[in-house]
């Protein structure tokens, strides 16, 4: 769901919000509220019931719209890609939120305060489940690190595992609202890529393997495409190992 530009999450001024983006945090056991020095916790709400997803990081509880609170997912119609091959993966980040919410009794969210649009941003659970820190760490969602540092760790999981969005190339979400695209005329034109890494290995990528998408042709490297496979192993490249 498409809501504006980058600045659209936080109805508060920059650097305070950043000084404070672990007041409203879960924790493993339970909703525990992390507030920094001089930051009072009596104005928190809470919020409990059935939840409406709308997209990969907001829904709605009973009457109240949720903006899952650190992180950022692909909009809705936001497409990324593999290999060459177009994907809605905005659509996907919003399947994997309702997954985790759909078989749950309910979820129940924690929040301070609200976003310019009169969202509450909030910390929420389904069961056990921590949703903003999931999402990031399923690689459905990126740790929003311009206001929160609180799921950088889980986003470094979420890409050393190939989770989720990491399968593909994608333009993270607060670029792609503001127009940002990824110009692919170079991957349509390269069917094997040949890559040498930084151990000096000749590796080459075809449509539709893993790492495929996120090899960039540098020529000044030794990089090369190639017409075929055979043309890439006479040149001395040779497949990954997985």
């Amino acid at each position: 769901m498409v809501r504006g530009d980058v600045d659209r999450d936080s109805g508060l001024p920059l650097l305070r919000h950043r000084a404070i983006h672990s007041v409203v945090h879960a924790l493993i056991c339970g909703f525990v509220v992390i507030a920094p020095p001089g930051v009072s916790g009596a104005d928190l709400v809470e919020l409990g019931g059935p939840a409406v997803v709308i997209d990969g990081d907001s829904m709605t509880v009973g009457s109240t719209e949720i903006r899952l609170e650190g992180i950022d997912a692909p909009e809705w119609n936001q497409k990324c890609w593999r290999g060459d091959e177009r994907w809605d993966c905005g659509r996907a980040s919003t399947d994997a939120l309702k997954a985790m919410v759909v078989n749950s009794a309910g979820v129940r969210c924690v929040s301070r305060w609200t976003d310019r649009y009169g969202r509450r941003l909030a910390t929420c659970k389904a069961g056990a489940v921590i949703l903003n820190e999931r999402m990031v760490r399923d690689g459905w969602a990126l740790a929003y690190r311009y206001y929160s540092g609180a799921y950088i760790d889980a986003e470094h999981e979420a890409r050393r595992e190939q989770n989720g969005i990491w399968t593909s190339q994608f333009v993270r979400p607060w670029k792609w609202r503001r127009g940002v695209r990824i110009d692919f005329a170079e991957t349509v034109e390269c069917p094997v890529k040949g890559n040498v890494n930084s151990k000096g290995q000749r590796i080459y990528h075809v449509r539709g393997s893993r790492h495929y998408g996120r090899v960039k042709i540098r020529p000044e490297q030794g990089d090369r495409c190639f017409d075929s496979e055979a043309a890439a192993t006479q040149a001395g490249f040779r497949p990954p190992a997985q």
